[in-house]
């Protein structure tokens, strides 16, 4: 019976991805030489080492998101797509209506009533893309996002990387359910380190047969063809960045539009 080598994971939270990590052993990297999730320099991957990118990836960017979007912009976001709605169950205590003896004392927010808009932003991009065009159009990805959470959609964001059909790793860094953390989506959707170290760890401790299937080393990685676009006809999906892109906020969304094109 012919081994099965093709792998896809599909991790519900960025944490469940992180931990998911750091179980995988350390161990020579891909290329056969250094360990490159935790060698690579800041210039490729924007981090220092492998546990610079966890404490960002768990935490979130601050920096990066005070540079993106005003922090009022954030505060905005949040409170356009949330009301607050009382119940038997809840979030928090409403002391006064505890105290008065109503049963739907508890407090909780819930988002608006307008369509939830899911978003798949494919994260795989080539050896030579600079970190810098990376920033630019993940910065371009989130604006479109806060805009959106903004005038109350909610949105659930789904991060992929792909190397063809034998080999993905998928992990939700948005529920439509969750506040508008753009300090985690900063980091997600912005920094080259979520491929350039997260994802270089999960595959070094794949097999070499894995690895092989892959393209070699760290693989050749690509985007979802069109059979795979049309299975998720309820997902803006946003393809991967390639030499040829131009990480501007107009060019992203012009390159998102022209694949629905008839």
């Amino acid at each position: 019976m012919k081994k099965q080598t093709t792998r896809h994971y599909n991790y519900q939270t960025p944490l469940e991805f992180i931990a998911a990590c750091k179980d995988r052993p350390t161990i020579q990297g891909a290329c056969g030489t250094t360990n490159s999730s935790n060698d690579a320099g800041f210039f490729f991957s924007q981090t220092t080492s492998l546990d610079h990118a966890y404490r960002l990836a768990e935490i979130g960017d601050q920096e990066m998101a005070k540079a993106i979007v005003p922090r009022d912009a954030n505060l905005l976001a949040h409170g356009a797509s949330m009301v607050r709605f009382h119940d038997v169950t809840g979030d928090q205590v409403d002391v006064s209506a505890y105290l008065s003896g109503d049963p739907n004392c508890m407090v909780s927010n819930r988002k608006r009533g307008k369509p939830i808009i899911n978003i798949l932003v494919n994260l795989s991009p080539g050896f030579q893309i600079e970190s810098r065009a990376l920033r630019a159009r993940g910065k371009a990805i989130l604006e479109i996002i806060t805009g959106l959470e903004s005038n109350g959609y909610s949105v659930e964001v789904t991060a992929i990387l792909v190397w063809a059909d034998d080999y993905s790793i998928s992990i939700k860094i948005k529920d439509s359910k969750d506040y508008f953390n753009i300090e985690m989506l900063a980091y997600w959707l912005v920094s080259p380190s979520v491929m350039r170290r997260l994802a270089f760890k999960h595959i070094e401790a794949e097999p070499k047969a894995i690895q092989k299937l892959m393209g070699g080393h760290y693989g050749v990685v690509t985007d979802l063809d069109q059979a795979q676009l049309n299975a998720r006809p309820d997902c803006i999906y946003f393809p991967r960045m390639d030499n040829n892109d131009t990480a501007s906020l107009e060019a992203t969304i012009n390159k998102v539009m022209k694949q629905y094109e008839a």
